[in-house]
């Protein structure tokens, strides 16, 4: 994970269940990509919120042995939806489902919805453009739809976003969650997500640039950063706990999002579109101290000046034209 790691995962998955999907007790809950960051947290949070069952979904079989640790009811293959649901609940569907996914996969999500379910939308792994929902199905299926995006409410409503990070962590302790027998102690759940959330992060790089160019993958990925510095502020104190107990959750972190961030300027040096004479060594230092000195949600604003400042400082300096 990156210098946000457990502290986006925690809170994420918090805001979207509480606030955006509205979960009540009793509820049934889906949760796409169980295996991820989010999903390695959803189920166990969904479960302390009063969720009756969790299901969860993954894209292949090794992916659901490794997501079931996590106190899934159920997990299922991607592609077997909505029949999967159907089958399992007597063909009822579900009350919330999760969609970090999108495309065709989202469609499907609206069809495995129970009365008066809603699809919780927090994310677009498959890329894939805008769909043509069927705004009228869910009027006539009593459906809803509903988003979460960690940034947007850092900066319309920092207050709010403060609350998250704690009230996830009070419904994660040992002894409140018992799905999480697989973690001994909540140091050690916490320390499990943030190293599974960097690596998804910099594993992102690849797909980022085969779909935008590298100043623009650049921009998209810093942001993202952004996001968990900002995130993680709200968490300070239960990753001091993690240091604490003996652990090191950001070992090797460092290296990992330097190459990261290296092979983005990289590109996009070989492109033409970025300096050549700022080292990416440089460029961590200067996210860092963004991050560093602006990590607090009210102070998001600044922290998007300050990043677009720096981005633009990497551009490719004109010579200066011939005099006449």
């Amino acid at each position: 994970m990156t210098a946000g790691g457990a502290a986006l995962v925690l809170p994420t998955a918090y805001g979207i269940l509480a606030e955006a999907a509205r979960l009540r007790a009793g509820d049934s809950v889906l949760v796409h990509a169980a295996a991820g960051g989010v999903g390695s947290v959803a189920a166990q949070i969904a479960r302390a919120l009063g969720a009756a069952t969790v299901y969860g979904t993954v894209s292949s079989i090794d992916k659901a042995e490794y997501a079931k640790r996590f106190g899934y009811d159920a997990v299922f293959r991607r592609d077997g939806l909505p029949d999967a649901v159907r089958d399992t609940t007597g063909g009822r569907g579900v009350d919330v489902i999760l969609d970090p996914v999108g495309g065709l996969t989202r469609l499907a999500s609206l069809d495995a919805l129970g009365p008066f379910g809603r699809v919780a939308v927090y994310g677009e792994a498959t890329r894939h453009s805008d769909l043509n929902l069927p705004i009228l199905g869910l009027w006539k299926n009593n459906r809803a739809l509903t988003g979460y995006n960690i940034g947007d409410v850092s900066r319309r409503a920092p207050d709010l976003l403060r609350t998250h990070a704690p009230a996830a962590l009070e419904l994660v302790a040992v002894g409140t969650c018992t799905p999480y027998r697989n973690f001994p102690t909540r140091e050690a759940l916490i320390e499990a997500a943030y190293r599974n959330e960097v690596a998804r992060l910099c594993d992102a790089v690849p797909g980022r640039l085969s779909e935008m160019s590298p100043p623009e993958a650049l921009r998209a990925w810093t942001r993202r950063l952004i996001d968990y510095a900002t995130a993680k502020f709200g968490m300070a104190d239960a990753l001091r706990a993690v240091v604490a107990s003996g652990t090191n959750p950001y070992a090797d972190s460092h290296e990992v999002i330097q190459a990261a961030l290296t092979a983005l300027m990289d590109a996009g040096t070989a492109a033409g579109a970025i300096r050549s004479d700022i080292s990416p060594t440089d460029m961590f230092a200067a996210l860092a101290g963004i991050a560093l000195t602006s990590a607090r949600p009210e102070q998001r604003e600044q922290a998007e000046r300050l990043l677009a400042r720096t981005l633009d400082g990497l551009k490719p300096v004109q010579p200066p034209l011939p005099e006449n």
